[in-house]
């Protein structure tokens, strides 16, 4: 459910799986029983600012072992054409997402990113550049992450996109490229 106001506040409220689309069980792509649910308001402040807050409760179930998470956080955007700067704050934490019962390990994890996109002709651009920071840090060492992307992409048709990619990761000191397409119909 959605609903923006006059006012520039926005309301959103969803009910979910929790366990994404996998494999299809039993004829049913939701492999438990619980629902999950997810609330974000957000609000215009001015022209060029947009603050919001959002929060996710939910349990997901395997061999009858539950994990309950949740996960906290704002939001904002700023927007002076050509630029808009997003940026993300979350705090979560899952009680047993290893499913490892008596034996549990509850995983304490914060992240953000901070993204900046580049129109040079605002929604009518044909070409547009994106920098993309992110980190994650947890209790369990394995899962921290920093990363930085820069993103390039040119509109070929309204429905077809020219990109290129560069992602350094930091935390395990290896960066990658990419070049592609992406097409929607």
């Amino acid at each position: 459910l959605n609903y923006g106001f006059e006012t520039g506040t926005d309301l959103t409220f969803e009910v979910v799986n929790g366990n994404g689309i996998g494999a299809i069980e039993d004829g049913n792509f939701d492999n438990d029983k619980h629902k999950n649910f997810m609330g974000r308001i957000s609000q215009d402040v001015g022209e060029h600012l947009r603050v919001g807050g959002f929060g996710y409760l939910g349990k997901e179930e395997t061999n009858d072992i539950v994990n309950d998470l949740w996960m906290v956080g704002p939001d904002a955007s700023i927007s002076f054409e050509p630029l808009e700067l997003n940026v993300q704050y979350v705090e979560r934490r899952d009680k047993d997402p290893f499913f490892f019962g008596p034996a549990a390990i509850e995983i304490k994890t914060r992240g953000a990113f901070a993204e900046l996109i580049y129109l040079p002709d605002g929604d009518n651009s044909d070409w547009y550049a994106v920098g993309l920071y992110n980190w994650v840090e947890s209790n369990i060492g394995t899962l921290d992450k920093k990363s930085a992307s820069f993103h390039l992409g040119y509109l070929l048709a309204r429905n077809i996109r020219l990109v290129a990619e560069y992602t350094q990761n930091f935390t395990d000191k290896y960066g990658k490229f990419g070049v592609g397409f992406n097409s929607a119909f």
